[in-house]
């Protein structure tokens, strides 16, 4: 059980890593790849979206 646990911990960890790159890359209009307009847009807040991302 506790091999879940790490495993689980490590894939929410990455999950977050790159939730904030995506986001960060967002802001600064570097992300190439397709988006919905209203992210494409930032009316998201980052904490919510991060927060969210938890929840996986």
């Amino acid at each position: 059980i506790a091999q879940c646990r790490d495993l689980e911990n490590h894939h929410h960890k990455k999950l977050l890593e790159i939730s904030i790159s995506t986001l960060e890359k967002i802001v600064k209009g570097d992300l190439d790849e397709d988006l919905p307009d209203d992210l494409r847009a930032g009316r998201f807040q980052k904490f919510n979206y991060v927060e969210a991302s938890g929840t996986f």
